[in-house]
């Protein structure tokens, strides 16, 4: 073995030895310190609905923007609430959310979280709430998590919480990930669900099982690939920025919108089409739920920056989704009136998706229609 050979080994072997130091450095420091925006967290494949949720009884740990180091526990259905008795108690009324990153709500502690307060107020009624968000989702994916999780819970209400991102997240043109199933309509004006992309996604990601378990593993990977990421589709960005949490960006490319796009911008073609699509989903959704004897509502969070305008001026999808749900008879349950109340007296609603202050006014908002509609019933019943 001559000389040049011998320091060239020595000098690669040193380089990775220096590499494995600084990577197990900066692995330690990011598990150490509260770095904002950093996150941790584990997820898996459920095949029932072709859609990645958090791996059941794991934890996540991301630190927000206030700098607060948030720990979530994940229950043993791959979702941030307390886990659930599969039998429902004699006597229970259970209640079940279902979201994108409103109901995920990682942004605060459970306790905090608007479906934890709603439970606690209502225990008296025997009242059992359970939570299923992710981030991302539309209303396609909030659907088919409904599909499984409401039977398999013997849930009572279903609850959709409508967020201002669901419409442009449930086409694939617009969200741009591989990782989810879509729906797309027939010649005939039905509505199909196409899983193949995120089957196919699911495939790809078996198939590197070693990356795989490295990077649910490590802080270090995990936030190196979210970066990169978000320089392919955003260009130099190192986190989201507040016109992205507050789903007022106008960052029309070409003919397709970013979900966060404030409506104004969407091309009318393909605005028409997401309505039409959620419209025929959430029929779908509310058929089916309604054919089980059980009830359907929505629950709508409004847009960062435009709530505490008058409905019609908005920029938003406020208008449609009211009109909407009147022509079906589905209530709506807007928390607007409760925003205004907690922002009178200076309270911050949102702070990276709902603030502290929002997840209680939203959890007003709905236990005062909850309440409300049992009287109307118990009036109804007493007429009869």
């Amino acid at each position: 073995m001559n000389n040049n050979f011998k320091s060239l080994l020595f000098m690669i072997t040193t380089i990775f030895c220096s590499l494995m130091v600084v990577s197990i450095i900066l692995e330690l420091m990011l598990r150490v310190l509260p770095l904002k925006s950093i996150e941790f967290q584990a997820g898996m494949f459920d095949k029932d609905i072709n859609l990645y949720v958090y791996e059941p009884n794991s934890r996540i740990i991301r630190t927000n923007i206030r700098g607060e180091r948030i720990i979530r526990d994940v229950n043993s259905a791959g979702f941030l609430d307390i886990d659930h008795s599969l039998e429902k108690p004699e006597g229970v009324y259970r209640i079940g959310f279902f979201g994108d990153s409103y109901v995920e709500a990682k942004q605060v502690l459970l306790n905090d979280t608007f479906y934890r307060r709603i439970e606690r107020k209502l225990a008296d009624q025997h009242v059992e709430i359970l939570a299923f968000g992710n981030s991302g989702w539309g209303t396609i994916h909030s659907y088919l998590v409904s599909k499984k999780f409401s039977e398999y819970f013997n849930i009572d209400l279903v609850v959709y919480i409508f967020s201002e991102n669901d419409l442009g997240d449930q086409i694939y043109e617009v969200k741009n990930a591989e990782s989810m199933p879509y729906p797309y309509l027939t010649d005939d004006n039905k509505i199909k669900i196409d899983n193949s992309k995120a089957k196919e996604y699911a495939k790809k990601r078996e198939q590197k099982a070693v990356l795989e378990y490295i990077y649910r593993k490590s802080f270090l990977v995990q936030n190196i690939y979210r970066r990169i990421n978000l320089l392919i589709k955003y260009g130099v960005k190192t986190s989201v920025d507040d016109d992205d949490m507050k789903m007022s960006s106008k960052t029309l490319e070409g003919i397709y919108p970013n979900p966060n796009d404030l409506p104004s911008i969407w091309p009318e073609e393909i605005k028409r089409k997401a309505m039409v699509m959620a419209e025929k989903m959430i029929s779908r959704w509310k058929d089916e739920i309604s054919d089980a004897g059980k009830d359907y509502v929505i629950m709508y969070i409004p847009r960062e920056g435009e709530w505490n305008k008058p409905d019609m001026v908005q920029d938003s999808w406020k208008f449609w989704l009211k009109m909407f749900c009147e022509r079906e008879r589905i209530d709506f349950l807007d928390p607007t009136p409760y925003f205004i109340k907690y922002d009178n007296i200076g309270k911050k609603i949102y702070d990276d998706h709902l603030s502290i202050a929002g997840h209680k006014a939203s959890s007003e908002s709905f236990i005062d229609w909850f309440i409300n509609r049992a009287k109307r019933a118990k009036i109804n019943k007493d007429s009869n």
